[in-house]
């Protein structure tokens, strides 16, 4: 998982409903989480957090067992944090995918249900559990994972969005439409369910429809530069006028619609 979200939650690298094959996985770590969980931590909290970021530093220049060791240390300072035992399963699960090392794997799995058991509602360790009991041919399982999640959060959106993904991926398109739908319902504010919606709507061949969903999605989080190439590609196919402003940051950090007719930068 990137540091945010399998393929980012956000961060929906290549496509809007990245691959439950996929395995380039990373420890979810961002800024805004480092600020935030640092301005409330103090003692063995900024500790801990302060093991995390280097763990994901050391993970992201490949050094897999100095970031382990980050990463434990975290867990040593508070063994209560579920974004520490994820960011250990994520490592042993990329390191189990580099060595094909099914211990790597079964460690990775605990891991993640460690995740859970700290947090029962911590997206990534859903997102990393699922994509790895599909890899290791128990698909079954992921989907009853994921199915289980929605059950116990039935208003929250991210589930579904997660099995639209599982479903898509498993050629199950009509129940990830259906999925999909039930997350922008659940939360029409979800930027990640309304770009998922937007691409299943462009393979079908409507545009129009997907390119409203992609404005809609980047008018929530300007900062996706792939949808912000495939709206830019239907707008030109449909014509100048926008059917949504799109959003991009100012000097302030503040979002600014494009004029009507203008391209998406």
């Amino acid at each position: 998982m990137p540091p945010h979200f399998l393929h980012s939650p956000a961060r929906l690298h290549g496509s809007a409903m990245p691959s439950y094959h996929a395995t380039k996985q990373a420890p979810r770590f961002t800024a805004a989480g480092l600020v935030l969980f640092a301005l409330a931590a103090s003692g063995c909290g900024a500790w801990t957090h302060r093991q995390n970021a280097l763990g994901v530093e050391q993970y992201q220049q490949g050094q897999y067992q100095a970031a382990l060791k980050h990463f434990q240390e975290a867990v040593a300072a508070n063994p209560n944090i579920a974004e520490s035992y994820y960011n250990l399963g994520a490592t042993y699960h990329r390191m189990g995918n580099v060595d094909h090392s099914q211990p790597e794997l079964a460690q990775a799995e605990r891991y993640y249900n460690q995740s859970l058991d700290h947090d029962p509602a911590y997206r990534p360790a859903y997102r990393g559990l699922a994509v790895l009991l599909a890899q290791t041919n128990r698909t079954e399982q992921a989907f009853h994972l994921l199915e289980d999640w929605n059950g116990r959060y039935p208003t929250a959106s991210a589930p579904k969005v997660e099995l639209a993904r599982l479903s898509q991926e498993y050629g199950k398109r009509d129940q990830a439409h259906e999925y999909l739908l039930q997350a922008v319902n659940a939360n029409p504010n979800d930027a990640q369910a309304l770009s998922a919606l937007g691409q299943m709507q462009e393979q079908e061949g409507n545009a129009s429809q997907a390119l409203a969903n992609y404005r809609r999605s980047l008018n929530l989080n300007s900062m996706q530069p792939d949808l912000v190439a495939r709206a830019n590609a239907i707008q030109q196919q449909l014509g100048p006028s926008p059917l949504y402003n799109v959003p991009a940051p100012n000097g302030n950090g503040m979002q600014i619609a494009s004029p009507p007719g203008a391209t998406i930068r």
